[in-house]
């Protein structure tokens, strides 16, 4: 990998040789790869297999993390409903 003396007057093209080292340089290389979900239908059962991936979807955590990442939430606003959403457990398991 090259080592870049000023970043802003080299081309982004430069930044193409990618891979795993580029990310640990802080040079911008290729896009994070994810897993897709699969999910197997047996037997022509939809409900079941839509049943299955709603599950795994809930478990993987993809639509809470979306939809925290729909707008910024202040710190202190995220301190202060951490600790109600705490309260609320607590109060649930008495």
């Amino acid at each position: 990998m090259k080592q870049y003396k000023n970043k802003r007057n080299s081309s982004f093209e430069d930044y193409q040789e990618g891979g795993d080292t580029a990310s640990q340089n802080g040079v911008p290389g290729d896009a994070i790869q994810f897993k897709p979900i699969e999910v197997k239908v047996y037997g022509n059962s939809f409900d079941r297999a839509f049943k299955a991936f709603r599950s795994l979807v809930q478990k993987e955590r993809i639509l809470s993390d979306y939809k925290e990442k729909q707008y910024y939430e202040k710190p202190t606003d995220k301190k202060r409903r951490k600790r109600k959403e705490a309260y609320q457990k607590s109060l649930e398991q008495d």
